[in-house]
């Protein structure tokens, strides 16, 4: 099917257009015209993207759709992400009202924005008895991970409840041609690699500045340590492992400090239980399943055909597949974590916190159109996919799997997560690895999910800024040596004896200071979340 060209000049579209939908396009086509700030039925927008492939026709349908109804125009200002952020801290500076409805989120500047009364607190403006579509597809753990100092200045947008299941990525026409079949296990996995570095393969490739990244936890936590209330925070390069139980802190302890430090917390994690996978990442090292200078070496490895597995997450699988430099080669993928794997409830540990949001400047003066529009938007599929998707048997079409099959470029040039991402209306393309939608489907279901203790928690380094430097210079000479596996046995019997004698730098450089303030932080955020 040939793609509708949309003609540069307005006049001429205008000829073959109702006169109602002519207005309506005015509006979309001139976003900044002065007499939209008069129309309460208008919806001003300052949207995160770029304007997709197509997006003029879809606009026309919704206006068809919902003139008699809704009766919503929407003046849209596409910004291209690289410009956005300072576009948005403008438009919310300016003393002049531009926008009723605009992207941000928790990860950009809803913090300071909100803090400084940029934004309405949108629990002052819903009413979800009125409006209850908007209830039913937000979590109320997402809600409330994404409150800033107890307001809701956003409602987060967001397609799973995982930050992309990790797996090992392998070659599947290897591991059938080698006699071991489909990968399961690490048992399996052990095999392979075997088998690889008898046939002068490397086994494994790592990255040089992630090496082997999440491998043994659940995308970077530690399942039923998180079900326990235990989760661990990144600060200055190391980890600080805190046990919160009903809502008070009770423990902190570094990664490395030894199982005296661990004392307090809860069994069976009442020693440095962190440490475990980086022995076992020694261990695969010492029998040469991965490279010796895997620190340094570059990254095409594996597409090359040079190593057999490659670390990553479900969502890089096409990406992964079309970089592979033999075209015959048919990619595996082995979901190590043993509770994901078997699809089990509450095995994807997750902040809750979402990297995308929309947000209600204070000054707009139509924030109940917003939310008759935003209801409208998340009332059904239908709805949903007009944005998302396009327009059905013009755009896409949707196969007996559920599945989409595009039919033009419209659905993979929208930017969904400048507006419509939500777990509850997500589609997946016909190009998905069927093997692969069991996951992709988990992974939406809020059942799947355990929220982090303190899930929307955040460390402010800026009072120990000294201390956060001088032990980030630590940091950095020591844990790339435990993501890569690498021991000097001549000094060290284990990465536990390596990490013990680095405290006393460590300490040195401020670490029970920066201790001292996670603790002092985190006990004020669980007394204010009381």
């Amino acid at each position: 099917m040939m793609k509708e060209k949309v003609k540069s000049h307005p006049k001429l579209l205008f000829l073959f257009l109702p006169s109602a939908i002519i207005i309506g396009l005015l509006f979309f086509l001139f976003p900044a015209c002065s007499d939209d700030s008069r129309d309460n039925n208008v919806v001003r927008i300052l949207f995160n993207g770029h304007k997709p492939d197509g997006f003029e026709r879809v606009y026309e349908e919704f206006l068809r759709r919902t003139q008699d109804t809704l009766n919503i125009r929407l003046a849209i200002t596409f910004v291209p992400p690289e410009q956005y952020n300072q576009r948005l801290r403008d438009a919310l500076e300016a003393r002049r009202n531009s926008y009723d409805l605009v992207f941000d989120s928790p990860r950009f500047l809803l913090r300071e924005m909100g803090q400084r009364g940029k934004y309405a607190d949108l629990r002052d403006i819903i009413n979800f008895s009125v409006h209850p579509n908007l209830l039913n597809v937000l979590h109320s753990q997402v809600l409330q991970a994404n409150l800033v100092n107890g307001n809701m200045y956003c409602i987060p947008l967001y397609r799973s409840y995982g930050g992309g299941i990790s797996v090992v990525f392998y070659r599947q026409d290897w591991a059938q041609e080698w006699g071991i079949g489909s990968i399961d296990s690490f048992e399996s996995l052990e095999l392979y690699w075997e088998e690889a570095l008898v046939r002068g393969v490397l086994p494994l490739y790592l990255h040089p500045e992630r090496g082997f990244c999440n491998l043994l936890t659940a995308g970077g936590h530690f399942t039923n340590a998180v079900h326990a209330g235990i989760r661990g925070f990144n600060i200055a390069g190391t980890v600080f492992m805190v046990y919160i139980y009903a809502d008070s802190l009770i423990a902190v302890a570094p990664v490395g400090a030894g199982d005296e430090a661990f004392a307090n917390f809860p069994p069976p994690f009442n020693r440095d239980f962190a440490m475990d996978r980086f022995e076992q990442f020694v261990h695969w090292r010492e029998r040469g399943f991965v490279d010796d200078n895997s620190l340094t070496r570059p990254n095409r490895m594996f597409w090359a055909g040079y190593a057999a597995s490659l670390l990553g997450t479900l969502n890089d699988y096409d990406n992964v597949l079309e970089s592979m430099e033999d075209s015959s080669a048919r990619l595996g993928r082995f979901v190590y974590d043993t509770d994901i794997r078997n699809l089990r409830p509450g095995s994807i540990p997750n902040c809750m916190v979402m990297h995308h949001g929309l947000a209600i400047p204070a000054r707009s003066n139509r924030k109940e159109t917003v939310v008759r529009f935003l209801d409208w938007l998340f009332s059904s599929q239908e709805n949903h996919n007009l944005f998302e998707l396009g327009i059905e048997g013009y755009d896409y079409i949707i196969n007996p799997n559920g599945t989409f099959n595009a039919l033009t470029d419209y659905p993979f040039s929208w930017p969904g997560w400048s507006l419509t991402w939500n777990p509850n209306f997500v589609v997946f393309p016909d190009t998905i690895n069927e093997q692969d939608l069991p996951f992709r489907e988990f992974e939406r279901l809020e059942s799947s999910v355990v929220a982090l203790p303190a899930n929307n928690f955040a460390f402010n380094p800026n009072f120990v800024q000294n201390h956060v430097d001088n032990v980030s210079a630590v940091s950095n000479r020591v844990w790339p040596f435990l993501r890569h596996g690498l021991l000097d046995r001549e000094l060290y019997s284990s990465s536990a004896e390596m990490m013990k004698a680095a405290m006393e730098e460590y300490h040195a450089a401020g670490l029970l200071q920066l201790k001292d303030e996670l603790v002092r932080q985190l006990t004020a955020h669980l007394e204010l979340a009381q």
